[in-house]
């Protein structure tokens, strides 16, 4: 359906308002969330930037492109230009509460689930010109209250044993390893006999057991924490990212084979505060397309293997950054991928910097 003014546009996966204004030439996808709210039924205005699969978007048409296009040059005319910068991994030190609210969906069926908890970093290089992340966790929540059932209260028990734990850079900022790991396991092991004692059952021994294996028999620990959303979030401004005000780069989700285009552009540049807000919009593809269940080899001859649709998803998120401390002192980061026609997860990831 068209008309004189605007496109009734069906919103699709991966789609954001920013791919879609320069989709149709609009030089700034604010405007387009204006001209949607001035267009649609009250009901459906957007509040925010977030737009989401399946409702409908009022885009304006060629000739209201070009019109808002001109009401954009006007407003640039009075605005001074956009500074350079570089974040530097050195500056990296810092506490923040992190929020990450993970959402299932399974037909009309949502499930959600809220965990907190308090970040430091520490980045610093150690007498072997090793590039280091120290991190430690603390002062957990689970949907707002303090882990409570025994299970809960066994796992933050565990982990205590992973902190602090130095994570080993690349040049990129990439996650790459763990420094302490004999450390780490010293801990476990010294802690390992208390938890037994304190914690009795069936669940107690194989959870006890299963991160025992984690430590001290395979390297369950480091693919994990390189795989890690949060340290990710926080790190990817640092990936790849030279003085140019918008750059586009692409990732792979390390042990997963999830490949993530993304755009990073400075959206805005507040020179009184000397601050400014990075903006992310990605396009994420699972190439794989088999449900790995029994023998990977006998693909075509096992009934139990389960042929999946193509995996696809989109990550859109802000960053607001201090430039004269080159940290980030707030970011919003959201995850939403499709598993199939009726499954998804979406991932919003809440991350502000405590003022130490």
């Amino acid at each position: 359906m068209q008309t004189k003014d605007y496109i009734v546009y069906k919103i699709k996966t991966g789609d954001s308002l920013k791919s879609l204004a320069e989709r149709i030439g609009l030089n700034n996808y604010r405007q387009l969330q204006g001209f949607h709210n001035t267009i649609c039924p009250k009901s459906e205005q957007l509040k925010n930037f977030e737009i989401t699969k399946g409702n409908t978007l009022y885009v304006p048409d060629l000739k209201e492109v070009i019109s808002l296009n001109n009401e954009i040059k006007k407003d640039k005319t009075n605005q001074s230009p956009l500074k350079p910068f570089k974040l530097k991994l050195d500056n990296l030190i810092a506490s923040y509460n992190v929020t990450i609210d993970k959402t299932v969906t399974t037909g009309v069926v949502e499930k959600t689930n809220k965990i907190t908890y308090k970040l430091d970093l520490n980045y610093l290089i150690n007498k072997d010109n090793l590039r280091i992340l120290r991190v430690a966790k603390n002062e957990f929540y689970i949907n707002t209250n303090k882990p409570q059932s025994k299970i809960q209260r066994l796992a933050l028990f565990c982990s205590k044993a992973y902190y602090p734990m130095d994570l080993i850079l690349n040049k990129h900022g990439n996650i790459v390893g763990i420094n302490n790991m004999s450390e780490i396991k010293k801990r476990w092991l010294d802690n390992k006999s208390n938890l037994e004692a304190n914690f009795n059952g069936d669940y107690a021994e194989k959870y006890i057991n299963n991160v025992n294996k984690k430590l001290l028999e395979s390297n369950q620990l480091e693919k994990a924490i390189i795989s890690d959303p949060v340290l990710n979030t926080i790190l990817l401004p640092y990936q790849r990212f030279n003085k140019t005000s918008k750059t586009v780069f692409n990732i792979s989700y390390y042990k997963y084979q999830i490949n993530i285009k993304v755009t990073q552009e400075v959206e805005s540049n507040d020179t009184k505060n000397n601050a400014l807000t990075i903006l992310q919009n990605g396009i994420v593809e699972d190439t794989r397309s088999y449900k790995d269940l029994l023998n990977p080899n006998d693909v075509n001859n096992n009934p139990f293997y389960v042929k999946l649709p193509k995996i696809e998803g989109a990550l859109n998120s802000s960053y607001n950054v201090n430039l004269e401390q080159g940290l980030s002192t707030k970011i919003k980061a959201k995850y939403h991928i499709d598993y199939t026609t009726n499954k998804s997860k979406t991932t919003i990831l809440t991350i502000n910097r405590i003022n130490n």
